[in-house]
């Protein structure tokens, strides 16, 4: 016998007129209470199932984010090893990011500068070896004629 049933039992009607009443309340909640927890299982189901979706979202998120701030730091490693190597005597310092930046942007202006100068004398020396060539080219054919009988 449960505990409300037992009270139920020791109540007198002329106490409470309206036991069967609350007990019919009681009843009714007892059900609603089963009803909301036989939902609440499916409802912390899928609560669960959704926070396992964000949760694998967030993972997929933070390994994006993971990979990113790899690629920067290997790559400001190698700036640093860069700069280290061309200021000799620097071996144990790294340069602040912005001088860094700064000096990264000055050799990379630098270095286009020097491949503007290559092209201009590839170009420069191919059109010369043309030129030469075609010149070479008519007195060998020239010659070649002189020479035929």
């Amino acid at each position: 016998m449960d505990r409300l049933s037992e009270i139920k039992d020791k109540w007198k009607p002329c106490q409470y007129k309206d036991v069967d009443w609350l007990m019919a309340e009681v009843e009714a909640l007892r059900k609603e209470r089963k009803r909301l927890m036989a939902e609440g299982i499916g409802t912390y189901a899928s609560k669960n199932r959704w926070l396992r979706e964000e949760n694998s979202k967030l993972h997929k998120e933070l390994s994006d984010f993971q990979a990113s701030f790899n690629l920067q730091w290997q790559a400001g490693q190698r700036a640093i090893k860069e700069w280290q190597r061309t200021h000799p005597g620097n071996d144990l310092v790294w340069p602040d990011q912005a001088d860094l930046c700064v000096w990264l942007m000055e050799e990379v202006e630098r270095l286009t500068k020097r491949c503007e100068e290559a092209r201009r004398l590839v170009e420069d020396t191919l059109r010369y070896a043309i030129d030469h060539k075609a010149t070479v080219l008519i007195d060998l054919a020239i010659k070649w004629l002189e020479e035929k009988p």
